[in-house]
């Protein structure tokens, strides 16, 4: 499955440099209803980290003009929704951590040195489908699918503990974004402040971040994409594309990714810029 990303070429250049996807916090994204959500007073959207795409094939004037750079001289990449670099991971103990995989090793999206660091723990550092990949939903209000994801579990010694709804945040949008026809990639990043690898106070420290609110320090995530699957990108130059441009994304192309395909817009000559 093809899915599609409309962005500048600046963001092109670093992309195909740097072999990477980058997801940013859903505090910080267009959608403010999104950015700001919040249950039992916990600001969820801070640990949500998106990368946003359309499964439309067909091209977006709306998205073109919304995420293609100034004046809509961008590009939109096209690439496998399989597109990062998998990980062999094998059974055992990391720091407490019990790894199970299949007898000849799994595959994940993150080694596990990479999800659990003295800054923060990634979840999932396996490629959940329903977690790692999501299609948007489309609703009236966020909130009454949102207001219930944490749940706070009063203990005997009279504190508490949380359980938290993950899939609850960065899966459902109000249905004025439904234009988007949206999919996402989304990692969950939580701040590790006591500089412990030790997952067992790793998680407690975690837990007491999220009930003070405290934010991971990285406002977005790279991801490495495989090198298979940037050989397979296609890149559609925007409908008002300039001379000047194309050289710079076919220059691009033959630095960094010398088999991806660069096509023209299907609304090429059929639109002014305003």
């Amino acid at each position: 499955m093809k899915i599609h990303h409309y962005t500048s070429i600046e963001s092109l250049a670093l992309i195909l440099k740097n072999k990477t996807i980058r997801l940013n916090r859903l505090d910080r994204v267009d959608d403010m209803e999104e950015a700001s959500l919040v249950s039992s007073g916990i600001k969820l959207s801070q640990y949500t980290f998106v990368s946003c795409w359309t499964y439309n094939e067909k091209e977006s004037i709306p998205l073109w003009k919304m995420y293609a750079g100034k004046e809509m001289h961008g590009v939109r990449i096209s690439m496998e929704k399989d597109m990062f670099k998998k990980v062999r991971v094998f059974s055992g103990n990391y720091k407490g951590v019990n790894i199970l995989a299949h007898e000849d090793g799994g595959l994940t999206i993150l080694p596990i040195e990479k999800a659990l660091t003295k800054e923060y723990i990634i979840i999932p550092f396996c490629e959940n489908e329903n977690h790692f990949f999501r299609k948007v939903v489309y609703i009236n209000n966020i909130d009454d699918y949102v207001k219930n994801s944490v749940k706070r579990i009063p203990l005997s010694d009279g504190t508490s503990e949380i359980e938290i709804k993950l899939l609850d945040v960065g899966t459902y949008k109000h249905k004025r974004w439904e234009f988007q026809e949206e999919c996402r990639f989304v990692l969950n990043i939580f701040p590790n402040t006591i500089g412990s690898l030790d997952y067992g106070m790793v998680s407690n420290n975690v837990m007491n971040n999220i009930v003070q609110n405290i934010a991971p320090k990285i406002n977005f995530y790279d991801l490495e994409i495989g090198q298979e699957m940037l050989s397979n990108i296609c890149i559609t130059l925007s409908p008002t594309c300039t001379v000047s441009e194309k050289i710079i994304v076919e220059s691009l192309v033959h630095e960094f990714a010398p088999n991806a395909i660069i096509q023209s817009s299907d609304f090429e000559g059929k639109i002014i810029n305003k």
